[in-house]
């Protein structure tokens, strides 16, 4: 009968102690359950990210072609845009070389106009085709109605045969004087050729012609701005030259007269 108590003590502590470590059991089944389900949660976010994984690397190329499109694109704009500037750049510079030419014609112009003196007239043409035509070698002939053919009035590099009279309708310069209209050639084919014929004139009658055959060095060729000043240069100058040979033969004129009366003075 004494033994009873302590008999159900032990049976407690035997059943707290199988609890406890049941609990335990549990508590390490759950922590092992826990890290199982964290596991195969990684390993379906893993084989999620693998799956999704070539959508992902199609996108991005596809992103990535688009970008590049994108800055050809881009690219293909700023060369665009840099060959207006630059064709802006080059058509500014052209004008205002136009401009300067002209501005430059309207002074030699008003020169020429200035003047009524034939020889100042002559050198004022020569002028004119050296520094704005930008000629070396050329001559101006003006036309002798008499002997109907054009004579050597100035002239800069020529030699002797360029130097002589050109007929009307024979040559490249005769056949220019002859039609009244201006030559340009589009290459040179000897050196005996001229590379332009400018008719100076007034309505139809023929005064003159600027023949050129070489331009300076550093210049290739005939520009836009070049037929201007040739078309404004023939009728100024055609205007200048005729003026200024009706002044020469009024003073010429006036000074026999004047002379005469002189005579017929001394005579009574």
């Amino acid at each position: 009968m004494d033994k009873q108590p302590n008999d159900k003590s032990d049976l407690l502590i035997r059943l707290f102690e199988e609890g406890k470590n049941f609990t335990q059991e549990v508590l390490k089944e759950n922590e092992r359950l826990r890290l199982l389900l964290a596991a195969q949660k990684a390993d379906s976010e893993i084989k999620k990210k693998e799956d999704t994984l070539p959508e992902n690397l199609a996108r991005l190329e596809m992103e990535n072609r688009r970008y590049k499109e994108e800055l050809d694109q881009l690219r293909r704009t700023l060369d665009d845009v840099e060959a207006e500037n630059k064709e802006f750049a080059q058509k500014y510079v052209t004008v205002e070389q136009q401009n300067s030419s002209l501005a430059n014609l309207y002074v030699a112009s008003y020169r020429l106009h200035s003047t009524l003196d034939f020889k100042e007239v002559i050198n004022i043409i020569k002028e004119i085709v050296i520094n704005l035509i930008g000629s070396e070698m050329f001559g101006l002939f003006l036309k002798d109605e008499k002997l109907n053919e054009l004579s050597l009035a100035t002239q800069e590099g020529l030699d002797d045969k360029k130097c002589r009279p050109v007929l009307i309708g024979f040559g490249r310069a005769g056949e220019a004087a002859e039609k009244g209209d201006a030559y340009y050639a589009a290459r040179k084919e000897s050196e005996d050729d001229p590379i332009a014929c400018i008719p100076l004139k007034i309505h139809d009658r023929l005064l003159g012609l600027i023949v050129i055959y070489q331009l300076l060095k550093q210049k290739d060729g005939f520009a836009q701005v070049d037929f201007e000043l040739f078309n404004l240069l023939a009728d100024h100058a055609a205007t200048a030259i005729y003026c200024s040979q009706l002044h020469t033969q009024a003073e010429r004129k006036l000074s026999t007269m004047q002379n005469l009366l002189e005579l017929l003075k001394s005579e009574k």
